[in-house]
């Protein structure tokens, strides 16, 4: 049990964490979360709110952890329970979008549960939006008995992890959507991964922004280099994929305006195997998760996640890698203003045969110059 919360640790545990919930369903996803984090950092009881199907109202699931059996006749006493947005403590953050920390529930107005939680001596309630960017899916909520601060490390990994689960809802959703398509068409086309992309930006018209850059000038370059039809079309799909893992990385952490820890970056980094991970069950080819995974390798083995090198890396994953940092660069940042078409260039120049390919960054110049 964490009663000093340390760095290192929760490092630690958000990755034990994370593997366990890329690697099982959503349901078994939730009960995770909820007797992990209930046990780890010491709350008395957790449960979890989740988006009716047809209603706009949030309901009470079954899953819940209880730190005895006494805590348990809480989650008894909610089960009919559901409030629309902006309603109860559920509906407040779903509104706010946020965390919502309270030194003792039994002070706020909103919360209906307050003899049950008298009853059994609850104070500090901590209310976890799930999301994927703003779209909120669920709600956790966390609940003790003795008065508990505020922790900043503790606030981390509990954002780090909704945004995990909001990854692992999103995953779900596509590969409903995936089945949908199937059942109609027997076939995974093109529209299959528009479909996907839908799905994308509704949660984050930015990052769909982004990637429409991307696949242009992927589909551009991949003809200039007279790929195969089928290589074009993979090219295609994965340009529109390959950076949906970012929906397992905190929102706060993608659009912090300042330098980034070491921490943090590393967090940023995970995207590229937490989005080869959900395009793993789709219907595509292998090319295709390779470029999700690999679309931050360089030639020179300074990329990420496997720091390979030259060759080792596939031929489109080293095209998607000069479409994406071309159109990183030409777009406004949190942290910065989008560079100007002499600086890409420069940039693209400087690094030519050694991150990039040369063929690629000669042809992407081309185009830059048509831009121009």
């Amino acid at each position: 049990m964490i009663k000093n919360y340390d760095l290192k640790l929760f490092i630690k545990l958000s990755f034990d964490i994370m593997e366990k919930l890329m690697t099982t369903t959503l349901e078994d996803s939730y009960s995770i979360v909820c007797n992990v984090l209930g046990e780890a950092l010491e709350w008395d009881y957790v449960e979890i709110w989740l988006r009716h199907p047809q209603r706009q109202t949030l309901y009470k699931s079954s899953i819940f952890y209880a730190a005895n059996e006494i805590m348990s006749q809480f989650s008894n006493n909610s089960e009919d329970f559901e409030f629309a947005y902006g309603e109860g403590v559920p509906g407040k953050t779903w509104e706010a979008k946020k965390s919502i920390w309270y030194d003792d529930i039994r002070n706020i107005d909103y919360f209906i549960r307050k003899t049950d939680a008298e009853k059994i001596g609850l104070t500090t309630c901590f209310s976890l939006p799930i999301k994927a960017y703003d779209h909120v899916d669920a709600v956790l909520m966390f609940f003790n008995k003795e008065v508990k601060v505020e922790d900043e490390l503790m606030l981390d990994l509990l954002n780090l992890v909704a945004a995990r689960l909001g990854a692992i809802i999103v995953k779900s959703q596509i590969e409903e959507e995936i089945r949908d398509l199937k059942e109609s068409s027997k076939t995974a086309s093109s529209n299959t991964f528009l479909t996907i992309a839908r799905v994308f930006s509704f949660r984050d018209p930015y990052t769909v922004s982004h990637q429409n850059l991307v696949t242009k000038l992927a589909i551009e370059l991949a003809r200039k280099l007279h790929l195969s039809d089928e290589e074009i079309h993979d090219i295609q799909i994965a340009s529109m994929l390959h950076d949906i893992g970012k929906i397992g990385v905190p929102m706060e952490i993608l659009s912090k305006p300042n330098k980034l820890s070491v921490e943090e970056f590393d967090l940023v980094k995970s995207h590229a195997r937490i989005g080869a991970n959900i395009v793993e069950d789709l219907p595509c080819s292998r090319n295709v998760k390779l470029m999700v995974l690999e679309h931050h390798e360089r030639l020179d083995g300074s990329g990420y996640p496997d720091k390979k090198k030259g060759d080792q890396i596939y031929i489109g994953s080293q095209l998607i890698a000069v479409a994406d940092v071309v159109s990183a660069m030409l777009e406004n940042r949190p942290y910065r203003s989008a560079l100007k078409l002499s600086e890409v260039k420069d940039e693209l120049t400087k690094y030519s045969g050694i991150k990039y390919n040369q063929v690629i960054v000669g042809h992407t110049l081309e185009i830059l110059d048509q831009i121009h």
